[in-house]
């Protein structure tokens, strides 16, 4: 993830050849990633609370 310029050029060009597999596939962790960020932010704001 250091650099993140190299890896947006990579989708591009999976796009490109038409990996659409890879473009799922990272898309999907992406989403996972976003998706345990929010729920451990809203978890650790609960447990502040109390």
């Amino acid at each position: 993830m250091s650099k993140p310029w190299q890896i947006i050029t990579d989708i591009v060009n999976d796009f490109i050849a038409g990996n659409n597999i890879i473009i799922e596939f990272v898309a999907i962790i992406f989403l996972i990633q976003i998706f345990a960020y929010v729920i451990v932010s809203l978890l650790t704001a609960r447990s502040s609370n109390e």
